[in-house]
């Protein structure tokens, strides 16, 4: 069952009758209501239209206690997923679907989890106290695939943890098709972060494809920190995973 909850949709009558219209032709919408006591910063989505490459984004601000916003998806027949994220600070605080769920909100599921939505075009969900993390009981986790063909000697991270100030890691060599783990510090105390790959000549030069990074550069991201909310524009798909990121890195001679 997900802490996600569905809310009735109203009828309303102005619009005539619908039922000669193909669904198909529906403007696809998503429907959320706050009902917990956060104030969330900022609310993304981001959702994937058939035959179409990339996502579309959309975002609001300020969702306070009460609140309901609707995104209009565009047209129903094409519409192939969506994941919705709400932040503070930041930080990834709740998701749609949950994790647990699935990786994106489908029509199928949505159907799953609201078999009484008025139809196969309108979804509606609650925020609800339960669907908020306690991201104090989480490591903040990076993951990093060595997509390349070469060994990586090594991959060192820092990153800013809140009341210690920067914090380093460092990982042994990292085989083609390997990964690197690091488990920073508290999802709740975790600032930001960067990181550099050495490859055994010593070079730091980074290529990733799931992020925009200029060739030759020396460390991820280029300029500032990472955290959850950069991360999402950051990436094609969104991460429902609010104490990680897992990055695609190839190493560029």
């Amino acid at each position: 069952m997900s802490d996600f909850q569905f809310f009735p949709t109203v009828a309303n009558p102005e619009l005539g009758d619908l039922t000669q219209v193909p669904v198909e032709l529906y403007i696809y919408t998503v429907s959320i209501r706050n009902t917990t006591v956060e104030t969330f910063d900022e609310v993304v989505l981001f959702y994937k239209r058939l035959g179409l490459e990339g996502v579309v984004f959309l975002g609001t601000t300020g969702f306070k206690p009460g609140d309901r916003i609707i995104f209009p998806l565009g047209m129903c027949g094409g519409m192939v997923s969506y994941a919705v994220g709400l932040f503070k600070g930041g930080t990834l605080l709740a998701t749609i679907p949950n994790p647990q769920d699935g990786a994106a909100m489908t029509p199928d599921l949505a159907a799953n989890l609201d078999p009484a939505r008025p139809d196969a075009c309108t979804d509606a969900w609650a925020v609800v106290a339960g669907s908020v993390l306690d991201l104090s009981q989480y490591l903040y986790t990076v993951v990093i695939r060595n997509n390349s063909e070469h060994v990586w000697d090594s991959v060192v991270l820092f990153y800013e943890q809140k009341g210690l100030g920067t914090q380093g890691l460092e990982t042994s060599a990292v085989d083609p098709q390997g990964v690197a783990r690091l488990e920073l510090c508290p999802c709740n105390q975790m600032e930001g972060y960067a990181f550099s790959i050495f490859d055994e000549d010593g070079q730091r030069v980074v290529l990733s494809p799931n992020a925009p990074t200029p060739e030759g550069q020396l460390r991820f991201p280029g300029t500032g920190l990472m955290y959850a909310r950069r991360a999402w524009d950051f990436k094609l798909t969104p991460d429902l995973d609010a104490c990680g990121d897992l990055w695609e890195l190839e190493l560029v001679r």
